[in-house]
């Protein structure tokens, strides 16, 4: 799994952006537009998916 981030000038700007979380393989992915910090959002997805592949792999 992968999460990206893109902010325009204008985002960097007021802090605005569009999270893509790309998943296993690159086939799917889903898009959330017009997120407030969204440099924050992601690290919290990325951290959150990585907790949840360690609990089930267990």
């Amino acid at each position: 799994m992968k999460v990206s981030v893109d902010q325009s000038a204008f985002g960097r700007k007021y802090n605005y952006g569009t999270i893509t979380i790309h998943m296993k393989e690159q086939q799917d992915e889903i898009t959330f537009r017009h997120i407030k910090s969204p440099e924050s959002a992601r690290r919290t997805a990325q951290a959150k998916f990585v907790q949840s592949s360690k609990h089930k792999l267990l």
